[in-house]
């Protein structure tokens, strides 16, 4: 399914488009001869997983697909040095071993101005960015493993704790002296730092970073702008409406948010993010989005929106010069900054980030759903990883598969699209029975792809409505799932639903491709 080699593979939405352009300067007749003309560049895309322990998207800039592979190269070399540099978990991380050291240590520049970074960020907030909070995300840890929570006391000793600064730079000599006892984290800036330096690499004159998005945090370089989708915490399934779409040009976009990760104590969900003043973990925060000049400021303006909480939070960031935030509280209302209606997007363009999921086909207003308030049908699947426990062929090394989730009539006729994974549209019609149910829909196929996605479990919503926005009666249909993967195998999963007022929930056996499978419908399934 991908003709390139080293997992190169264009953007999945220039693809449609862009090919490689050799442009050649002709010799007419008896002029003297002319040096030939240089060619032209493209855009090529690349994804890897096992990045920083996220997944990686790039988008290069480059006269050849060689010279692309060699910028990401390049690029991947330059994250996995300088991650090392700034990592407190790898017991050769530069800042892990001058922790260790409990003495004085010259360190690098570079990972002496990412301590700088975090000293200037706790001064400018008064101790809300701290990152010496490794001791109490330890402290929580024990707590979820305990299953109770910490108690006053206990939260007020290590409040009291993290007033003193973890560490000392001399800055004129860049010796740093880690206070002992001290559980430094520079989590909360570090993968930005680590996207700003990768991203500023070029090979050449003409080869460049345009996009580096890991763990769906980005920066983008160059004066086009990109529209970026702003996922959306109160809405978890891969298909969601973004929250926003920003315009982004020469700089970085950052979320952050406990609704995804934290601390399950006693049967309730804390947010990973913890206030370093009271102890406390970040619970009225669901997620913020922050976007910066930088891709460090942007990393930890995101964190900062969450422990300072909507008003502080907003305040502080309109403070930033050519800053903008976002803030969405557990109540589900929306904060934002001064500069953030700027940054906006007038229309839906294509996302070359997508965090937030899809915005879906239609272009017209959507209509209500046709179901029961609250009730909405969600289709949940798990991408097996074929390396694991020896299923799956490995020939030829993972490619991610192509996947296309969609709604028809038991006749056969198609409703809705609920996900088009695929990274070029040359390998479409391997996904035989929906390339034939909307082949020649060229425009509406761009609209509705996405990228490739990771083995892991995904979840989908249908609301009711079809491919055009329109509501659909209630009665009999069809939920198909196709998958193909090249060095893999071709699978169809089919499950006949009743769409009324009466709740159901199918699960579908798994295979080859798909671990397993659920369709669920009824009141609470809406995210």
């Amino acid at each position: 399914m991908s003709d390139a080699p080293c997992g190169a593979r264009r953007d999945r939405a220039d693809s449609r488009r862009l090919h490689l352009l050799l442009a050649l300067a002709l010799v007419a007749g008896s002029a003297p001869a002319q040096r030939p003309a240089v060619a032209k560049a493209d855009e090529y895309t690349f994804t890897r997983d096992g990045v920083l322990g996220t997944s990686m998207r790039l988008v290069v800039a480059a006269r050849t697909a060689s010279e692309a592979q060699k910028l990401e190269a390049d690029v991947v070399g330059e994250i996995e040095r300088v991650g090392r540099l700034v990592s407190t978990w790898q017991a050769d991380g530069e800042l892990a071993q001058a922790i260790a050291a409990q003495a004085p240590v010259v360190v690098s520049q570079e990972l002496a101005e990412l301590i700088a970074a975090c000293d200037g960020w706790r001064e400018r907030t008064q101790g809300a960015f701290e990152p010496g909070v490794g001791a109490l995300a330890a402290l929580w840890s024990a707590a979820a493993i305990s299953k109770r929570a910490p108690t006053a006391a206990e939260l007020a000793a290590a409040a009291a704790a993290l007033r003193e600064p973890p560490w000392h730079l001399d800055a004129a000599t860049r010796t740093l002296t880690v206070r002992k006892g001290a559980q430094p984290s520079v989590d909360a800036l570090a993968k930005g730092f680590v996207i700003e330096r990768a991203s500023a690499l070029r090979r050449g004159r003409y080869a460049r970073v345009l996009v580096l998005e890991i763990g769906g945090d980005l920066r983008v370089r160059g004066g086009i702008d990109r529209a970026i989708g702003i996922a959306d915490p109160r809405q978890p399934a891969d298909n969601a409406t973004p929250l926003a779409l920003v315009h982004v040009a020469d700089a970085a976009v950052a979320s952050s948010g406990g609704y995804a990760r934290g601390f399950d104590v006693a049967g309730v969900h804390h947010s990973h993010i913890l206030d370093p003043r009271s102890g406390m973990p970040c619970d009225e925060v669901l997620g913020a989005t922050a976007i910066a000049g930088d891709a460090t400021s942007a990393d930890a303006l995101a964190t900062i929106l969450c422990v300072l909480g909507p008003a502080a939070g907003i305040a502080f960031v309109d403070g930033i010069e050519g800053a903008a935030g976002l803030v969405v509280t557990r109540d589900g209302a929306i904060h934002a900054s001064a500069r953030w209606e700027r940054a906006l997007s007038p229309a839906t363009p294509k996302l070359d980030a997508e965090p937030g999921g899809e915005p879906g086909p239609a272009t017209g207003p959507r209509e209500a759903s046709p179901w029961p308030p609250g009730f909405a049908c969600v289709v949940q699947l798990e991408l097996r990883d074929p390396n694991a426990g020896g299923s799956g062929s490995r020939r030829g090394g993972y490619r991610r598969p192509y996947v296309a989730v969609w709604i028809e009539r038991p006749d056969g006729g198609a409703v809705r699209t609920l996900a088009l994974w695929i990274e070029r549209t040359r390998w479409l019609p391997d996904l035989r029975r929906w390339y034939r149910l909307h082949r020649g829909r060229d425009e509406w196929i761009a609209a509705t792809s996405r990228a490739t996605r990771k083995p892991g479990s995904y979840e989908l919503t249908w609301d009711g409505l079809d491919d055009d926005g329109h509501a659909v009666a209630p009665g009999e249909y069809v939920v198909m799932i196709e998958v193909t993967r090249e060095h893999g195998t071709y699978q169809v999963m089919r499950q006949r639903i009743t769409i009324g007022t009466a709740p159901f929930s199918h699960a579908l056996e798994g295979n080859e491709e798909i671990a397993g499978a659920t369709v669920r419908f009824g009141a609470g399934q809406t995210p």
